[in-house]
Order: structure tokens, then sequence, then C-alpha cells
């Protein structure tokens, strides 16, 4: 579930992050795709880390919440889904004054 304060993710654990306290967005992609699921967005807060699959029902509304962030990086989205490697793409970090 993403609220516009919160995501609240439940794989076997529910577990909530507060976007006030988000630090660092990122997504992971595996070369095991298209079968088996390779993309996954890893948000990082300041005492948790969610890592969500990109299939999640709730994902386009976290998308959208997250490109509300001031300078979200579209481009590495865009770059990491059209990845078929192992790699790492950070779309956005807390910054100072953020």
């Amino acid at each position: 579930m993403v609220g516009e304060d919160t995501v609240i993710y439940d794989v076997d654990n529910p577990k909530k992050l507060l976007f006030k306290d988000l630090e660092q967005v990122m997504i992971l992609t595996t070369d095991q795709g298209p079968w088996i699921e390779d993309v996954f967005w890893v948000l990082v807060g300041n005492s948790d880390v969610l890592v969500i699959n990109g299939e999640t029902p709730a994902i386009n509304s976290l998308i959208e919440r997250l490109q509300k962030l001031p300078n979200f990086d579209n481009i590495a989205v865009i770059k990491a889904m059209g990845s078929v490697d192992f790699d790492v793409f950070v779309c956005w970090e807390r910054k100072r004054n953020d």
C-alpha cells in the first residue's frame, strides 16, 4: 500500500516506511528475467530497508509517489527497465537540505 506519507509492504512481515525517513531509492536488476522477477525497488530509510518486487500490484502508485521526490532520476528508471544484467541504479538520494 502506498500513501502520500507512507509505504507499507507486506511479504510475510509487514514493514512501514515513512517518506520523510527515506534516504535513498535504488532499483536492483538481475539477469533472471523475463520469466523470473528481475527488477526490485530498494527503499532505504534511516532505520529500515524495503525491497519491493517490481511486479507488486501497487508498483505504479509507488513510482508515481517516488517521482514527486526532489531531483528523482527518471533516466535511472529507464536504464534499469532496459537492463538485462545484475546492476544497481540509484534513482534518488537525500541531500542535506531535502
